[in-house]
Formats: structure tokens, sequence, C-alpha cells
């Protein structure tokens, strides 16, 4: 079974190339999507993040907006939050792995994690291949002023988090460039697939 990471900065595609995955019938896993389950579910996460900050929880519901806007402007805060999700996001990936190991299908012999700081947490070397997306910079801002709770400082704030480009795609498998369309991304999908799969 090979384990694909899709990774790059933020508004570049990942979740777009994730999804034509899923459409193509593999098991896919958004990193985005284990993080919101934690903090919608995990009552360990929510109490710990209460002790992190009081005013960010309420009838025992994370304020996820006053979350995020905190942790952008607090570096020290954003640390403690990474100690404390980043562990979680590894024992969940470990135990999506284990799992899919022993029920592995013949026919879908891949599974897809998409994990934005896969260079920068140094996570490369737990997958058998690296997708880069990369797109447009006026691209990637258009997308990512369209999210809700979103503006131009924060997007930058968000960007400096992420290591270069040039450095990524030296240590990536493979680099799409999404700015050219869906039409072409599901064509190097496709293209991966056959080679690998």
């Amino acid at each position: 079974m090979k384990k694909i990471a899709i990774t790059g900065k933020i508004g570049t595609g990942k979740s777009v190339l994730l999804n034509q995955f899923r459409f193509l019938g593999y098991k896919t896993y958004s990193s985005d999507q284990m993080v919101k389950d934690l903090y919608a579910k995990d009552k360990q996460i929510i109490n710990k993040i209460r002790k992190l900050s009081s005013t960010l929880v309420s009838n025992k519901k994370i304020k996820l907006d006053e979350l995020s806007n905190m942790a952008f402007k607090e570096p020290s805060f954003l640390l403690n939050l990474e100690q404390l999700i980043h562990p979680r996001l590894h024992h969940i990936r470990s135990k999506i792995i284990k799992t899919n190991q022993i029920n592995k299908n013949r026919n879908r012999n891949i599974i897809i994690f998409e994990i934005p700081l896969l260079f920068e947490k140094k996570l490369q070397n737990n997958f058998d291949l690296v997708i880069l997306l990369k797109c447009q910079k006026y691209l990637q801002v258009k997308r990512v002023l369209k999210r809700k709770n979103m503006n131009r400082e924060k997007f930058e704030n968000i960007n400096k988090k992420f290591i270069s480009e040039r450095k990524k795609i030296i240590m990536s498998d493979y680099v799409i460039n999404s700015g050219i369309g869906k039409n072409y991304t599901m064509t190097k999908i496709k293209e991966i697939i056959k080679r690998h799969a």
C-alpha cells in the first residue's frame, strides 16, 4: 500500500486535489478536517484549550474564529496549540494507515493524506510519495480572501509559516500547478496513479 501526502501553502488547491482522488475511488484524509473534528468532539482537547485561554470555550464548544485569530496574532499561543494538536494528528494518521494495511484492497492500494505543514513538521519520510501543489500568488490570494474570517494580514501571517517553495520543490516527488485548472490536475493525478498503483 502506498501512502501519498498532498502539501502546499494555503490556497494552492490541496482540498480540490484531495476531492479528485476521492472521486476516482481512493481513500482520502484531510488534516484540516481532522483538526475540526478534534475541536468539535475531543473533550480532552476542548479542556486543554480552555486551560490555554478560558475565553475560547463557551458551553463546551470552542469559538473557532476567536481561536484562529489568537493563533495567528500570538506566536506563543500558536506554539502551545500545535504542541497539543500535532501529536494527536500523528496518532490518528498512524491508526488510519494501520487499519488500511490490514484491510487493503488490491484495486485501491493507495491512500492519500492532505498535510499543509508536511515539510515544516518534517513528516515527509512517513510517506511514499509527496505531491506539492502550487499556483500563482495572485490566484492564491484571491482564493484565500474568499474564506470566512480571513483578511490580507492574516493571510500573510499564515503564509510566513511555510518554508520556501524552492526547497519544497526539491523535496517533492511531484509538483502540480493548480492554477492551470481542474482538468489539468485530474490529468496529472491519473498519470501518478498509473505510475504507482
